[in-house]
């Protein structure tokens, strides 16, 4: 999906780049100072950025599919303010970015549950909630 946006985007636009972001988020709720629910949920996001004829667009969705992102990007760098902004030229490598613990990453709802229990035995002994 990236490499084909990317494409397009080279044949209708002067430049352009884009950030795809993926999200993991584990969320636990508590009842008296005890688990009492937890949920996972997973997103993604991608972000375009396109010069044409020396203005910048930008974009972004949330969707599996983007369809007219690239549209919605060129219509904005058309109503946009001259920019001069120096984008990435040619095709570099895609770096992965990690932004997360890999500890936290593979925590179960049973150590979380714990790391919470903990958390809320220190606030009771400090009269805090």
């Amino acid at each position: 999906m990236i490499l084909s946006l990317l494409e397009q985007a080279a044949r209708r636009t002067d430049q352009a780049d884009l950030a795809w972001k993926t999200d993991e988020t584990t969320t636990m709720s508590f009842i008296a100072g005890r688990p009492a629910s937890a949920m996972t949920s997973q997103g993604q996001g991608i972000n375009l950025r396109v010069i044409v004829e020396g203005r910048q667009g930008i974009a972004g969705s949330t969707a599996d599919a983007p369809g007219d992102l690239l549209d919605l990007a060129v219509g904005a760098a058309r109503a946009g303010d001259p920019l001069t902004l120096p984008l990435p030229a040619g095709t570099a490598p895609f770096p992965i970015v990690v932004t997360h613990s890999p500890r936290a990453a593979t925590a179960t709802i049973a150590d979380l549950a714990g790391i919470a229990a903990l958390l809320r035995d220190r606030l009771v002994a400090e009269r805090a909630e």
